[in-house]
């Protein structure tokens, strides 16, 4: 990117602090011998490359790098963010199923305007709270830590995969709530996007929204969610910085992964 742009590169940061995006920054930043940004560009886990802070806020995602899985490195240079979503992923897909990404450099002034900061540091004190927890054998404890809301604690019931339409659920998740025998359904693509609890939704993207493996304290992904597992469920607010207006909430509310529903959040900014 150094060299595409002839721009120094000082610092990196996360584009999403979820899953593997969030701890491949701190590798690169040791071997580049940089410092590591305690920001990103979402407070989450993300589908898609269009839904980040840069585009909420009109601002180009390109140039973009991409070093395939197959070793191939393709740079990306105009298009709208939703062109740039699609050209990515059929490069990865065709490519090996993953890549390195890369986005634009950007300069103090635009960290400041779209970076989301502090979430680097909030991964490390979830991590470090379920760590105490599981040490402890106090894990349901530990999930309801600080801001987390245990919305539910049951065994999963039945996990069903079906086809969906864009970015729309494809995976739907049942348990019974121990403590209130409610029905819990949740609805989930790349990450879980609405609970309902019997029949009623009651959390939504873009809040957090996680299963906790209770008796091993970690948390489980939408694809390796089985039946007969122990969870808690657990919700936690999203990030200020997208609640501050309408047009960045809908970058990420239920209607941005196909679901015709408003927002359910547990705080409104």
């Amino acid at each position: 990117m150094a060299r595409h742009t002839g721009r120094k590169i000082t610092a990196v940061t996360s584009f999403e602090c979820g899953g593997d995006n969030g701890l491949l920054p701190l590798i690169c930043a040791g071997q580049l011998n940089l410092p590591c940004l305690d920001a990103d560009l979402a407070g989450r886990a993300v589908s898609r490359l269009d839904q980040f802070s840069l585009t909420a806020e009109g601002f180009p995602i390109t140039p973009m790098l991409l070093i395939l899985a197959n070793g191939a490195t393709m740079t990306i240079d105009g298009g709208e963010a939703h062109q740039v979503e699609e050209l990515a992923r059929a490069a990865i897909t065709s490519g090996g199923g993953w890549a390195a990404v890369c986005f634009p450099p950007l300069d103090a002034g635009e960290v400041r305007a779209y970076a989301l900061p502090g979430t680097l540091s909030r991964s490390i004190d979830l991590g470090s709270a379920l760590a105490q927890a599981l040490e402890s054998r106090t894990v349901g404890a530990g999930v309801a830590e600080s801001d987390i809301a245990v919305i539910a604690h049951g065994r999963i019931q039945d996990v069903t995969r079906h086809d969906s339409v864009g970015l729309s659920s494809n995976t739907t998740i049942f348990l019974k709530d121990v403590r209130t025998d409610a029905v819990i359904r949740i609805e989930a693509g790349d990450e879980y996007l609405i609970v309902l609890n019997d029949g009623e939704v009651i959390a939504t993207v873009p809040d957090l929204i996680c299963l906790v493996d209770i008796r091993t304290g970690q948390p489980i992904e939408t694809v390796d969610a089985r039946s007969g597992t122990d969870v808690a469920l657990c919700r936690m607010p999203a990030h200020p910085w997208w609640l501050s207006s309408a047009k960045r909430l809908d970058f990420c509310s239920p209607r941005s992964y196909g679901i015709d529903l408003d927002p359910i959040l547990m705080r409104t900014s």
